[in-house]
């Protein structure tokens, strides 16, 4: 007799941290999967991907203060929150559920436009941020092809916020910070072949920055890339 699995309706994940971890846990501990959907690729991998960042939180208040931390008192009036972004990483497959994975990431160049208060000069100001990452992978293998999976990591990021233009008597020097921050990930990947595999993911990177220094932003990245295993 031929058995058929219930249908379960499938609802949305939202990113959190407690959704990604709780995946990722059970992944790990080895959810018992059929055997034809398990990937037969190498373990080891190479990657690069790229897309659209946007910095969620670098708004006309949050650069101004940043600027003022400056000596530069600042009225914003334009902000580019979007950014181009993309990252290179590499990683190992322990099992068809778990995998360890590291990388560099830029997490994109924002540009402002203000003017000085109490001065009729002008201000144009870049903030830069990029991000060393390690993260533990939770896979879910759908077909021998197809494949989802979150991932929960860890960063050292570094952020700058630089600041030039038309106003006299006034000196502004680019100010950085560093710091460790946490990192989520979701995302979806297609085996193409033996070494190669397509992927697209949405990471969140957060409290990229310090406030009274460069400003202070959670950065969404999505991006698109491809694997080669080797």
């Amino acid at each position: 007799m031929q058995s058929h699995s219930p249908r379960v309706a499938r609802r949305p994940i939202a990113m959190g941290p407690a959704v990604v971890a709780t995946l990722i846990a059970g992944l790990a501990t080895g959810i018992t999967l059929p055997t034809q959907a398990q990937t037969l690729q190498p373990a080891d991998y190479v990657g690069l991907s790229g897309g659209r960042a946007r910095a969620l939180d670098m708004d006309h208040a949050a650069v101004n203060r940043a600027l003022a931390g400056q000596g530069l008192p600042t009225s914003t009036d334009s902000v580019d929150r979007q950014a181009t972004g993309w990252k290179v990483f590499a990683g190992h497959r322990f099992t068809p559920n778990f995998a360890v994975e590291g990388g560099y990431t830029w997490l994109g160049r924002y540009d402002f436009h203000g003017q000085i208060i109490a001065d009729p000069g002008t201000v144009n100001s870049q903030f830069k941020a990029e991000s060393i990452n390690a993260f533990a992978v939770g896979i879910l293998p759908w077909t021998p092809q197809f494949e989802a999976f979150a991932k929960a990591g860890l960063g050292f990021w570094r952020a700058k916020l630089s600041a030039n233009g038309t106003f006299a008597g006034r000196r502004a020097d680019a100010e950085s910070a560093r710091g460790w921050s946490p990192i989520l990930g979701v995302g979806l990947q297609y085996h193409l072949a033996p070494q190669w595999t397509l992927r697209a993911e949405a990471e969140r990177y957060f409290d990229i920055g310090k406030a009274d220094r460069t400003g202070r932003t959670e950065i969404d990245l999505y991006s698109v890339g491809v694997q080669y295993h080797f």
